[in-house]
Protein backbone atom coordinates (compact mmCIF):
# COMPACT_ATOMS: atom_id res chain seq x y z
CA UNK A 1 0.00 0.00 0.00
CA UNK A 2 1.26 3.57 -0.42
CA UNK A 3 -0.97 7.37 -0.69
CA UNK A 4 -2.00 5.87 -3.86
CA UNK A 5 -2.80 2.45 -4.40
CA UNK A 6 -3.62 -0.43 -2.56
CA UNK A 7 -2.32 -4.20 -3.90
CA UNK A 8 -3.81 -7.50 -3.18
CA UNK A 9 -2.50 -10.57 -4.02
CA UNK A 10 -5.38 -13.85 -4.48
CA UNK A 11 -5.40 -17.37 -4.27
CA UNK A 12 -6.80 -17.32 -8.17
CA UNK A 13 -2.89 -15.66 -8.96
CA UNK A 14 -4.00 -12.13 -9.99
CA UNK A 15 -3.20 -8.98 -7.92
CA UNK A 16 -5.89 -6.79 -8.17
CA UNK A 17 -4.48 -2.77 -7.66
CA UNK A 18 -6.80 -0.43 -5.73
CA UNK A 19 -6.67 3.22 -6.98
CA UNK A 20 -7.44 4.97 -3.59
CA UNK A 21 -8.30 8.36 -5.53
CA UNK A 22 -10.63 7.09 -7.95
CA UNK A 23 -11.74 4.56 -5.11
CA UNK A 24 -12.25 1.69 -8.28
CA UNK A 25 -10.07 -1.17 -8.46
CA UNK A 26 -8.32 0.14 -11.91
CA UNK A 27 -6.52 -3.45 -13.02
CA UNK A 28 -6.24 -6.45 -12.13
CA UNK A 29 -3.13 -8.88 -13.18
CA UNK A 30 -2.73 -12.56 -13.70
CA UNK A 31 1.01 -14.04 -12.18
CA UNK A 32 2.15 -17.02 -15.04
CA UNK A 33 1.90 -20.27 -13.52
CA UNK A 34 -0.22 -21.97 -11.37
CA UNK A 35 1.07 -21.50 -8.21
CA UNK A 36 -1.03 -18.59 -5.86
CA UNK A 37 0.81 -15.59 -4.96
CA UNK A 38 2.10 -15.75 -1.32
CA UNK A 39 3.43 -12.42 -0.47
CA UNK A 40 3.52 -8.96 -2.04
CA UNK A 41 6.19 -5.82 -1.56
CA UNK A 42 5.54 -2.12 -3.22
CA UNK A 43 8.89 0.07 -3.08
CA UNK A 44 8.90 3.52 -5.22
CA UNK A 45 8.32 2.20 -8.73
CA UNK A 46 8.68 -1.51 -8.41
CA UNK A 47 6.36 -3.97 -6.35
CA UNK A 48 7.95 -7.68 -6.01
CA UNK A 49 5.96 -10.83 -5.42
CA UNK A 50 6.81 -14.36 -4.07
CA UNK A 51 4.21 -17.20 -4.90
CA UNK A 52 4.22 -20.91 -3.61
CA UNK A 53 6.15 -22.24 -6.49
CA UNK A 54 9.28 -20.23 -5.25
CA UNK A 55 9.06 -17.93 -7.84
CA UNK A 56 9.96 -13.93 -7.69
CA UNK A 57 7.52 -11.82 -10.27
CA UNK A 58 8.12 -7.88 -10.38
CA UNK A 59 5.62 -5.10 -11.51
CA UNK A 60 6.40 -1.93 -12.86
CA UNK A 61 4.47 0.92 -11.08
CA UNK A 62 4.81 3.07 -13.76
CA UNK A 63 4.01 1.40 -16.79
CA UNK A 64 0.72 0.81 -15.41
CA UNK A 65 1.66 -1.86 -13.40
CA UNK A 66 3.30 -4.09 -16.30
CA UNK A 67 4.74 -7.45 -15.42
CA UNK A 68 8.03 -6.90 -16.44
CA UNK A 69 10.34 -9.96 -15.53
CA UNK A 70 9.14 -13.18 -13.30
CA UNK A 71 12.09 -15.20 -11.96
CA UNK A 72 13.01 -18.89 -10.08
CA UNK A 73 15.02 -18.39 -6.76
CA UNK A 74 17.18 -20.54 -5.02
CA UNK A 75 14.10 -21.58 -2.78
CA UNK A 76 12.64 -25.01 -2.72
CA UNK A 77 9.14 -23.97 -1.29
CA UNK A 78 7.03 -21.29 -0.80
CA UNK A 79 8.19 -17.70 -0.26
CA UNK A 80 6.56 -16.30 2.61
CA UNK A 81 7.87 -12.62 2.73
CA UNK A 82 9.49 -10.48 -0.31
CA UNK A 83 11.60 -6.82 1.35
CA UNK A 84 12.75 -4.60 -0.97
CA UNK A 85 15.66 -1.91 0.56
CA UNK A 86 17.98 0.59 -1.54
CA UNK A 87 20.05 -1.93 -1.37
CA UNK A 88 18.83 -5.65 -1.64
CA UNK A 89 16.43 -8.28 -1.93
CA UNK A 90 15.54 -10.14 0.96
CA UNK A 91 13.07 -13.32 0.58
CA UNK A 92 12.07 -15.58 2.91
CA UNK A 93 10.67 -19.32 2.57
CA UNK A 94 8.75 -22.10 4.27
CA UNK A 95 12.19 -23.98 3.04
CA UNK A 96 13.73 -22.26 6.58
CA UNK A 97 16.04 -19.40 4.47
CA UNK A 98 16.44 -16.17 4.14
CA UNK A 99 18.13 -15.67 0.80
CA UNK A 100 19.33 -11.84 0.07
CA UNK A 101 19.68 -10.62 -3.27
CA UNK A 102 21.02 -8.10 -5.78
CA UNK A 103 19.10 -5.74 -7.27
CA UNK A 104 20.50 -6.70 -10.93
CA UNK A 105 18.36 -7.89 -13.58
CA UNK A 106 18.35 -11.44 -13.28
CA UNK A 107 19.12 -10.68 -8.67
CA UNK A 108 22.08 -12.06 -7.77
CA UNK A 109 22.59 -14.17 -4.55
CA UNK A 110 24.64 -12.32 -1.93
CA UNK A 111 23.87 -14.32 0.83
CA UNK A 112 21.73 -17.23 2.42
CA UNK A 113 20.99 -17.42 6.19
CA UNK A 114 19.69 -20.68 7.21
CA UNK A 115 17.19 -20.61 10.19
CA UNK A 116 17.42 -23.13 13.18
CA UNK A 117 13.57 -23.18 12.56
CA UNK A 118 12.41 -25.78 9.72
CA UNK A 119 10.31 -23.17 8.41
CA UNK A 120 9.97 -19.54 8.46
CA UNK A 121 6.45 -18.00 8.17
CA UNK A 122 7.23 -14.45 8.33
CA UNK A 123 10.26 -11.82 7.96
CA UNK A 124 10.47 -8.39 8.77
CA UNK A 125 13.67 -6.08 8.21
CA UNK A 126 14.38 -3.00 9.94
CA UNK A 127 17.47 -0.51 10.90
CA UNK A 128 19.98 -3.60 9.96
CA UNK A 129 18.23 -5.88 11.85
CA UNK A 130 16.39 -9.31 10.45
CA UNK A 131 13.39 -11.06 12.48
CA UNK A 132 12.08 -13.95 11.31
CA UNK A 133 9.25 -16.26 12.86
CA UNK A 134 7.36 -19.74 12.99
CA UNK A 135 5.06 -21.43 14.98
CA UNK A 136 8.17 -22.76 17.01
CA UNK A 137 9.68 -19.13 17.85
CA UNK A 138 11.75 -16.03 16.72
CA UNK A 139 15.26 -15.97 15.37
CA UNK A 140 17.08 -11.93 15.07
CA UNK A 141 19.88 -11.27 13.16
CA UNK A 142 22.36 -8.59 14.01
CA UNK A 143 24.90 -6.53 11.99
CA UNK A 144 28.36 -7.55 13.79
CA UNK A 145 26.77 -8.78 17.04
CA UNK A 146 25.85 -12.67 18.07
CA UNK A 147 22.40 -11.95 19.23
CA UNK A 148 20.59 -14.80 17.26
CA UNK A 149 17.87 -15.83 19.92
CA UNK A 150 15.16 -18.49 19.99
CA UNK A 151 12.00 -17.22 22.08
CA UNK A 152 9.09 -20.43 23.20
Amino acid sequence: MNTEYILSANEDTTVSIWDQRAGRTMKSITIPGEAFCSCINMRRDWVFIGDRDAKLHILNLNNDFELVKSYSTEHTKSITRVHLTHECLITSSLDGTVRISSLTDPPQPIATLRSEMRCISDMDYLNDTLAVSCSSGVEVWCPKLTCSTKQQ
